[in-house]
C-alpha cells in the first residue's frame, strides 16, 4: 500500500512540475487611465505586441482608473518592448473613448523599458479632426513615468 501511495505522490509532483509555464522576463507595469481628468472604469486595458506568439498582457481597470498589468499565466508585469494599448470598456463606448477601444484604431503606443513602468499615467484627450472632416479623433497624452 505504501508503494502505491509513493508512486501516486511521484506522479502528482511530476505532473505539477510539467504544468508550469516557462519563466518569462517580466517587468512591472502599473498606472492609471483617465479621460479629461476622470478615471476610466469599469473595463480593462490590453497591451498588444506585434511579436510573433506574443502572450496577452491585460489588467482590469480599478474604480480610480488604476491598473497592474499581468501576462497570463506567467504573472504580474509585461515583457519589455513596444505595445499598442487599447481599452475594453464595461460601461459602453462613447465618442471620446471609441478610438481607444480597438487595436486597429488606438493611437496609444507604450514602450515598456527593461526597468518597467510604474505610475504610468495615460490621459485620454479629445482632439478635433482636420477641418475637412466632420468626425472627431482621439489622442492620448501619456504623462511622465514616475518611479
Amino acid at each position: 500500500m505504501r508503494e502505491v501511495a509513493a508512486i501516486l505522490v511521484c506522479v502528482v509532483v511530476m505532473s505539477a512540475g510539467c504544468s508550469q509555464p516557462p519563466a518569462l522576463d517580466l517587468v512591472p507595469v502599473t498606472g492609471k487611465v483617465t479621460l479629461n481628468g476622470k478615471a476610466v472604469a469599469p473595463g480593462s486595458i490590453v497591451l498588444q505586441s506585434d511579436r510573433e506568439n506574443a502572450l496577452p498582457t491585460t489588467s482590469l481597470l480599478q474604480l480610480d482608473g488604476s491598473f497592474t498589468m499581468r501576462t497570463y499565466p506567467h504573472g504580474d508585469g509585461a515583457r519589455p518592448g513596444t505595445y499598442r494599448a487599447y481599452l475594453q470598456l464595461g460601461g459602453g463606448t462613447t465618442p471620446e473613448t471609441a478610438p481607444f477601444t480597438k487595436p486597429e484604431t488606438t493611437p496609444l503606443v507604450i514602450e515598456v523599458p527593461a526597468t518597467g513602468l510604474t505610475n504610468y499615467h495615460i490621459e485620454l484627450t479629445e482632439v478635433k479632426a482636420p477641418a475637412n472632416s466632420k468626425e472627431k479623433a482621439g489622442a492620448a497624452t501619456p504623462a511622465a513615468n514616475e518611479k
